[in-house]
């Protein structure tokens, strides 16, 4: 008699699929004013997907789920243990009220056991993969090599359950942006004061070969008109960077063209909004839509009010198409603006 095999079900079949449908991720990195929701982790969305399921099975079916699960997790916090070591246990540290939210973290403030105030940045170990992990890894390792007066100090790392946390300097809580906020625009004096302190700054790290990559108001902190450059999330070495990344109206014409680019020279581009920004409460190149405002970009399509000569010496120097024939920050420096300060 001659065997037949029984028929399959077609992995076409309705309820051979899941009913959870996985959006496409770009990997752009573009930071905005209020974020979208993060998309789970693949591997989230795989049990997700089966979790109707569970509700109808009892015992050892629920717990074999538990058991891989958790087994899914221990071998990420181990992988997180090598990629992050800490560099403490995390009980010197108390965490309080948030201070601070941006795209992949929150900022907590804290204390230690001798009560002296410290930034906690808490990263969420569920999001923390690929890019954003890659991420990560650099911001601790720019900021262990950067040692300046100016720069946030990077003082502990320590995993706590399900984040990690890096524990900065307080720098206190005035940006450049609730500056410009509280007098819409600046004094000329003022604002090439704070451009002569940031081009030091990035003179520094600049020659260390990393590179910020979002330069912007929100991220440089002012007490008693002294600055100090914090947020190292998208920082790197500068060489070729092929990621594009960081704030729609600080960005470069190299980077809204997805071009291969030089870091220092987006900081500087940035560095020349940021300027405008101070001087005039508003940014050079907009857009009521991100294609206008990259097209502007694209074309140096930009909106100056100030007629000063100084103002416009400078930025002739900056908002140039070309990165190579961009001004570096060593060679900013030597404007005769600065000679005075």
């Amino acid at each position: 008699m001659q065997y037949r095999r029984p028929k399959l079900k077609s992995l076409d079949n309705k309820e051979n699929q899941h009913t959870s449908e996985t959006p496409t991720q770009t990997r752009k990195l573009f930071r905005k004013t209020t974020p979208k929701l993060l998309q789970p982790l693949q591997m989230d969305q795989h049990i997700s997907s089966r979790e109707p399921l569970t509700t109808k099975v009892d015992g050892l079916h629920k717990i074999r789920l538990r058991t891989y699960v958790s087994t899914v997790e221990n071998l990420m916090n181990d992988n997180l243990l090598k990629l992050i070591p800490p560099t403490c246990d995390g009980t010197t540290y108390s965490i309080g009220q948030s201070i601070g939210k941006g795209s992949y973290a929150t900022v907590r403030l804290g204390t230690n056991k001798q009560g002296l105030k410290v930034a906690i940045k808490v990263y969420e170990k569920l999001f923390l993969k690929g890019e954003r992990l890659n991420n990560l890894v650099k911001e601790i390792s720019a900021l262990k090599a950067l040692n300046h007066e100016q720069i946030v100090k990077l003082l502990d790392v320590y995993h706590c359950g399900s984040t990690i946390n890096l524990v900065l300097e307080y720098c206190g809580s005035e940006s450049l942006f609730t500056l410009v906020k509280q007098h819409r625009a600046l004094s000329k004096d003022y604002a090439f004061n704070i451009i002569h302190q940031l081009l030091k700054i990035l003179v520094y790290i600049h020659e260390k070969n990393i590179c910020h990559r979002d330069i912007k108001l929100e991220n440089i902190l002012i007490t008693n008109k002294k600055i100090k450059l914090i947020d190292f999330g998208f920082s790197t070495i500068y060489n070729s960077i092929t990621c594009h990344c960081g704030t729609p109206s600080y960005m470069s014409p190299e980077v809204v063209t997805k071009q291969k680019y030089d870091g220092r020279t987006t900081d500087i581009w940035a560095l020349g909004v940021l300027f405008v920004g101070l001087l005039q409460g508003s940014f050079p190149y907009k857009g009521s839509t991100e294609k206008e405002l990259f097209s502007k970009i694209r074309n140096n399509e930009y909106t100056i009010n100030s007629q000063d000569k100084d103002v416009r010496v400078f930025l002739g120097q900056i908002f140039v198409l070309d990165p190579h024939h961009r001004a570096t920050a060593r060679e900013l420096l030597q404007c005769d603006v600065f000679r005075s300060l």
